[in-house]
């Protein structure tokens, strides 16, 4: 029996659920997120007046070479205006490649967590992705100044 993959998604009172059973994978590649990100910092998300504001909790990934000022429980100030039914999750995974003239800080992608996991990586565990980020770092050469 061959079973057709397909996604599904429904709303609920206003707010988006997304229902993934067998998608294909047409998310962004973990391992290349990992090696592109210049810094990669884990969030509270905090809401106040309709704005996003990000606390970091953990900061994953800096090779900014000390233009990322920030550090754990630090605020990093509204990035976008929540719309009033977006549900941005618990957490979010903040990420700069370092491309462009943007300051440091200004995150090129945000990627919501929920219960744990990133839906935007087709629902890839938290944990399973911060592995890969710390493995990158025990891998990492040491500088040979």
């Amino acid at each position: 029996m061959k079973i057709k993959k397909f996604c599904v998604s429904a709303t609920i009172v206003g707010a988006q659920v997304l229902f993934w059973a067998g998608c294909d994978n047409n998310h962004p590649d973990p391992d290349k997120i990992v090696n592109e990100a210049v810094v990669a910092v884990m969030c509270e998300n905090i809401v106040s007046n309709g704005m996003v504001y990000y606390r970091i909790s953990e900061i994953w990934k800096d090779e900014s070479g000390g233009r990322f000022v920030f550090g754990t429980n630090d605020i990093i100030d509204a990035i976008y205006q929540k719309n009033e039914n977006e549900n941005i999750g618990q957490k979010s995974l903040l990420l700069h490649d370092g491309s462009g003239d943007k300051k440091i800080f200004w995150f090129t992608e945000g990627m919501n967590i929920h219960n744990g996991r990133l839906p935007a990586l087709g629902g890839m565990s938290v944990s399973e992705l911060k592995e890969k980020f710390m493995r990158g770092k025990k891998d990492a050469k040491p500088n040979e100044n």
